[in-house]
């Protein structure tokens, strides 16, 4: 019997696996960010790779002596903690994920406050709150990687099958391999 843990598509086996860089450098987008004044968004739909981008490019901002500040909203928070928007300097780097879940009201009060950090980068679904630095999708050429990836080899899932879950999903990657997931726990039922 496969224990949880055990099967490839594990949460932690997902959460392990690093973002990759499409069409651009980490250099070029460190650029990118120097040229949006270091307040931007890194825009795209659940599920493909926003919180993965910003987890990697905040280790790449400290290795650049960068004080970042991560704060991750969750769904039914409608402010964000008075810690994180506190003794803000030149050198802090405000990274504020799922920013779309505050009202008007509280990110006006985010866009103000940050105004003395040394820089703002927020994740959100939707354009518009701050310029964008990067949109995240996923194709079914990224999936079948991400795929291969996390079985140690190759898929027994054609691109086109994964194109068409991926599509039943709506881009979300996550639920793709919640799906795959579940269909490895089942067969390994199966098999007892």
């Amino acid at each position: 019997m496969m224990r949880p843990a055990d099967n490839p598509f594990a949460m932690q086996r997902i959460d392990a696996i690093p973002y990759e860089m499409r069409g651009m450098s980490w250099d070029d987008l460190l650029a990118r960010l120097e040229r949006l004044g270091r307040r931007s968004a890194i825009v795209g739909p659940h599920g493909t790779g926003k919180s993965t981008l910003m987890e990697a490019l905040a280790a790449r901002l400290e290795a650049r002596a960068w004080q970042v500040r991560y704060h991750r909203l969750r769904r039914d928070d409608r402010a964000v903690p008075s810690s994180f928007l506190a003794q803000l300097g030149p050198t802090t780097m405000l990274m504020l994920d799922s920013a779309g879940c505050l009202g008007p009201g509280a990110w006006l009060d985010v866009a103000r406050r940050s105004r003395s950090s040394g820089a703002l980068i927020i994740t959100a679904h939707r354009p518009g709150r701050l310029p964008t630095l990067l949109r995240t999708r996923i194709d079914a050429s990224l999936m079948t990687r991400l795929v291969e990836a996390l079985l140690g080899g190759s898929s027994p899932w054609p691109p086109a099958e994964l194109e068409a879950m991926l599509r039943a999903h709506r881009g979300n990657a996550r639920q793709v391999l919640r799906e795959l997931y579940d269909r490895i726990a089942a067969s390994a039922l199966r098999e007892v």
